[in-house]
């Protein structure tokens, strides 16, 4: 074999090395009810059939349709139509813990009593309006001003309570149920629906 060729294949040894494959996401199916949701993060949080609370990221071109009772008042059914407690049926692609689960396609199986179109969010929430996010609370970054990070769907987040004392209750690492006001501001601290 001459020089030439050796090089040549060391060349395309070293090539072929440094070739790392895509991140690929296998496709799953799940169902639960919606907990809450927030588009601000395009985020969702969803008590599973095991009764676990779980929060996904939603690709913002998600694919949305209400096939049960009430789908009728949703004509062209979107993201904003979602809302606490839907059941829904949900494909999400699982990134194997190397990022948050991201749901892609809804299906809405059952809807609260007397929902419709005119009580629904139809238009994005404003920075004065609350919403809430299912959120570990990952430290706290100065518990006398009530600040803390936390982790939001694989996502970090600064957080601020109105009441410094809010924190006192809590630990690093727990899953709470937050309200917010604004884009950092927390009105209300609860454990999740399922941790009583």
């Amino acid at each position: 074999m001459t020089l030439t060729r050796l090089v040549r294949l060391a060349a395309v040894a070293a090539a072929a090395s440094l070739f790392v494959p895509p991140l690929e996401a296998a496709p799953k199916n799940g169902r639960g009810n919606i907990q809450a949701v927030d588009w601000n993060v395009m985020q969702m949080a969803i008590k599973g059939v095991d009764g676990k609370v779980n929060t996904f990221r939603v690709k913002r071109d998600a694919n949305v349709k209400i096939s049960g009772d009430g789908g009728e008042n949703f004509p062209n059914p979107t993201l904003r139509d979602l809302a606490a407690p839907m059941y829904i049926w949900f494909v999400y692609e699982d990134w194997d813990g190397k990022e948050a689960p991201t749901i892609n396609d809804i299906d809405v199986r059952e809807m609260p009593r007397g929902a419709n179109r005119s009580t629904s969010t139809t238009t994005p929430p404003s920075s004065s309006t609350s919403r809430d996010l299912l959120v570990r609370i990952m430290k706290f970054t100065n518990a006398s001003r009530g600040e803390f990070r936390a982790d939001v769907a694989g996502r970090q987040q600064t957080f601020r309570t109105v009441h410094p004392n809010m924190l006192s209750r809590w630990r690093e690492g727990d899953l709470v149920l937050i309200t917010v006001q604004g884009s950092n501001s927390v009105t209300d601290m609860k454990p999740p629906p399922d941790n009583p």
